[in-house]
């Protein structure tokens, strides 16, 4: 689930995708950056329900299903220490506008929210840049967020090798540029 973020000056084609950073007690990928919300179905759920339960959970967004678009599926396999991690993911989108210190997050799952800049993303996971300094959100254990900063690398996000986030950038600077054909 991705969570876009227009920005508020008017200028839709410099908004950001909003990652989280993975709590250190996550047993595939700790610590590392990832999606905006991720999660599991539970038994006989339709992923566009899981989907927006997810959203609440996680990062406090209560959305209706018609605000989420569908971004495509995504098959994927790691192997994060012992664990070996296999999935189909299907992909949704939402835009929203709320401020960091308005997200109400689940601190067990999540340490911090990064809004990353698209132009700055996309520099980043092409290569023209090694790291980035960015303004974030940490998170506190009763959920709210601080405002923070971090300086982010490629390295510190969930590994994979199809390009995702890339994909998940120029997908969001498509977003917000009114296009209708939207895929990850």
């Amino acid at each position: 689930m991705w969570v876009i973020i227009p920005r508020l000056d008017g200028n839709r084609d410099e908004g950001a995708l909003l990652f989280q950073r993975r709590s250190p007690t996550k047993d595939v990928a700790p610590n590392m950056i990832d999606v905006s919300v991720g999660g599991h179905l539970d038994c006989g759920e339709e992923a566009l329900s899981a989907a927006c339960r997810e959203l609440a959970e996680e990062i406090g967004i209560r959305a209706a299903p018609e605000r989420l678009r569908p971004l495509g599926v995504r098959q994927t396999a790691g192997i994060y220490g012992r664990a070996v991690d296999c999935e189909f993911q299907t992909l949704y989108g939402v835009e929203e506008a709320k401020s960091l210190s308005a997200y109400r997050v689940q601190a067990r799952e999540i340490t911090s929210l990064i809004p990353l800049p698209i132009p700055q993303g996309l520099a980043l996971f092409a290569g023209e840049v090694s790291a980035l300094d960015l303004k974030t959100a940490r998170v506190r254990p009763d959920g709210t967020t601080a405002p923070a900063r971090e300086r982010i690398t490629r390295a510190d996000f969930v590994p994979c090798a199809d390009r995702y986030f890339y994909w998940a950038c120029v997908m969001a600077r498509r977003w917000l540029r009114g296009e209708d054909y939207l895929v990850i």
